[in-house]
């Protein structure tokens, strides 16, 4: 067999070559990893742990079913810029029609929504920090709050500089890769200890009662399947780390052998956010319905922390507000990173001439500064976010767009990337059918928020996600 010719690339003023040998693969591998952050960060820490307060291990099925379909909608979105070299942005300003129509109803809506974005995450850090120092017999006069809001404040600031500092991109996979190594082993040590008897953990993995549930637990279920796996922000900006890790380039010279690598990339993240998701399932779902009421917000790190202490020991905590902070920590800092890069680019593709003159650096600036604040008036000050805004914000990212990203992404690969690089004919019908699973899931959500089916419960989705 005739050995492949090496391939390099000039990336960051540094000559890279195309990894050819598995393990040049393993260590080339990267954006998975950042996707993987946010992936797990805003859908499996708070909100996988909330749904399994209610239903227990019996939604050990969604996270598998959400990553199978989310995977192939990333996949398509990501193609465009493996193939074109462009960003999905500008794949969606070539569409036919007006000019930009496709970039006005998919991401400027997230410019009003980053404002409120970054508080969450880091209190979460804080929160985190907090029980671990409680665990230490360290006491607070206000209970912690200032304490929360200082950690809370390094974090913002942290995820603001990384994305715009010298390394940029590789700033923010390398402090990922390291989070989502600690998370892997945290949640990993901790399901193991709690994994259920194999029957059960089978009969819970594969929805055969999914046909069993009620109006009411459909719709928190299609909420649940919804957030798993990260919201359509993050698939958005997992093709521009895509583009920064040289990819676009390779392909330029090597396609097939890009692709594959690429292929190989995308799957680490769907293999990686799903495992965790079940492990965190395995661990919430068997001590959190104990607690009675369902807690929400950061009570869930903190609830789940004591709680595992008593089957496991004192460790136990540790570990898991350990993972519970690595994983927070690490989304705030691919949030600012890719919500950055993407409302950057829209800006800048959008209004082309009024910011010709504007680098695109500059305008990822201003978006980073927009999101730092947004976050320290509401995470540190402690004002009050408009919870109708912020939560109508999150179904729109998590539920809503999935199967609008999904359908524009297909359109945008079968009109303007050539029928050779556009990968395999199977790929375009599986993202076809996932769009159309989150088209479902989004119209059930919206039929129980309208009334035609009944979605009661005593849990909005505000105090869901409250930090």
């Amino acid at each position: 067999m005739e050995k492949q010719k090496d391939v390099f690339i000039t990336l960051n003023d540094k000559e890279v070559k195309l990894p050819r040998t598995f393990k040049e693969k393993v260590l080339w591998l990267g954006p998975s990893l950042v996707l993987c952050s946010i992936a797990i960060g805003s859908g499996e820490a708070i909100i996988t742990p909330y749904f399994a307060a209610m239903y227990g291990l019996g939604l050990l099925w969604v996270p598998v079913m959400s990553a199978l379909c989310k995977v192939f909608i990333t996949e398509r979105l990501a193609r465009y810029t493996l193939a074109s070299g462009e960003s999905f942005v500008h794949g969606l300003y070539n569409l036919p029609g007006p000019k930009g129509w496709a970039i006005v109803i998919t991401f400027i809506p997230w410019i009003f929504i980053a404002f409120f974005l970054a508080v969450g995450w880091p209190l979460g850090v804080g929160a985190a920090a907090y029980g671990a120092l409680h665990y230490t017999g360290v006491t607070f006069d206000d209970g912690g709050h200032l304490m929360v809001k200082i950690v809370a404040l390094i974090v913002i600031l942290i995820s603001m500089y990384l994305p715009i500092s010298k390394k940029g991109y590789s700033a923010v996979e390398l402090v990922c890769k390291i989070m989502i190594a600690i998370v892997v082993i945290s949640v990993f040590i901790c399901g193991i200890m709690l994994f259920p008897p194999i029957g059960e953990f089978v009969s819970n993995i594969v929805p055969w009662n999914v046909v069993d549930y009620k109006p009411s637990e459909i719709a928190n279920i299609t909420t649940a399947i919804g957030y798993s796996g990260g919201g359509v922000m993050a698939i958005s900006s997992y093709s521009y780390w895509v583009k920064e890790k040289g990819y676009a380039q390779f392909a330029k010279i090597d396609y097939k052998s890009t692709s594959k690598l690429y292929g190989m990339d995308l799957a680490l993240a769907y293999i990686i956010q799903p495992i965790c998701a079940i492990f965190i399932i395995i661990c919430a779902g068997q001590i959190l319905p104990q607690v009675g009421n369902v807690p929400n917000g950061r009570d869930i790190i903190l609830i789940a922390a004591d709680m595992l202490g008593g089957p496991l020991g004192p460790w136990a905590r540790w570990i898991w507000l350990l993972g519970a902070a690595a994983i927070l920590f690490s989304t705030s800092v691919a949030v600012f990173d890719g919500w950055s890069r993407a409302l950057a680019d829209a800006l800048k593709t959008l209004f082309c001439k009024k910011l010709a003159k504007v680098s695109e650096m500059a305008i990822r600036k201003a978006v980073i500064i927009f999101m730092g604040v947004g976050g320290i008036i509401f995470g540190v000050f402690g004002v009050s976010t408009p919870g109708t805004f912020v939560s109508w914000g999150s179904v729109l990212e998590g539920i809503i767009f999935y199967p609008i990203f999904g359908g524009l992404a297909i359109f945008v690969c079968l009109k303007l990337i050539p029928k050779e690089r556009r990968g395999s004919n199977i790929l375009t019908v599986l993202g076809i059918l996932a769009a159309a699973f989150f088209l479902y899931v989004s119209v059930s959500y919206l039929l129980g928020t309208w009334g035609v089916i009944d979605i009661t419960n005593d849990h909005s989705l505000t105090d869901m996600v409250k930090i």
